[in-house]
């Protein structure tokens, strides 16, 4: 009958389509599961780029390991040259570990904005630089208890065209896990998906077609 629904399937995990067992048997075989994620999250379907988190980890090397957050003092300049932090944002953060950063104050947020703007006075640039060290942070401690709620405070202070245009003229592993983890922490409704579809299809292209035999 025209209009009748025929049959239903869900995404569960990255390229995960599962369907109605009792009819269909296994679950269906996804190509290109970047394709089918980018697309559904161009739709405004919700939690589609969370789904590279764990591609990403695992091409980025994040896992966390010991110490799960950045030491404080001279031990902890090593951590902060690494993930591309300012120089001049190195005396107040260095002050403090990993975790203490994500509990910062009002006000010393404000002085670790204010350093970064001096240091980087471009809207898109302060987003490239910011999006970049977000997703250089371990996971899942670090990028989402740590350092990456304070990186994720200093971009809820840029506009959504500023973070979009660094995403999409830096197209880096790194800036790509950093909108992955803003994302999940504050949403999107397609755009940051549409900046960094290009970084994501180029990492992660579709697999080969399986060779048939005669």
């Amino acid at each position: 009958m025209a209009g009748e629904v025929l049959a239903s399937a869900g995404v569960h995990g990255h390229g995960s389509v599962s369907w109605e067992r009792s009819r269909f048997r296994n679950d269906l075989v996804v190509a290109d599961p970047g394709a089918l994620h980018l697309f559904l999250a161009g739709l405004g379907v919700p939690d589609q780029l969370a789904s590279f988190l764990a591609p990403l980890a695992d091409l980025l090397t994040l896992q966390e390991g010991r110490p799960q957050f950045r030491p404080n003092g001279r031990e902890g300049r090593r951590y902060l040259i690494e993930r591309g932090v300012s120089d001049a944002l190195h005396p107040v953060l260095l002050a403090a570990t990993g975790q203490q950063c994500g509990e910062l104050s009002d006000t010393q947020v404000d002085d670790v904005r204010r350093r970064l703007t001096a240091a980087a006075p471009s809207a898109t640039g302060r987003a490239a630089v910011l999006l970049s060290w977000l997703g250089r942070l371990s996971i899942p401690a670090e990028a989402f208890w740590g350092e990456g709620v304070l990186v994720r405070q200093l971009l809820a202070d840029l506009a959504l065209p500023d973070i979009a245009a660094a995403a999409a003229e830096t197209r880096t592993g790194d800036v790509a896990m950093g909108v992955v983890d803003l994302v999940m922490h504050s949403g999107d409704d397609g755009t940051l998906a549409t900046a960094i579809g290009p970084t994501l299809r180029q990492l992660f292209p579709p697999a080969p077609a399986p060779k048939t035999t005669r």
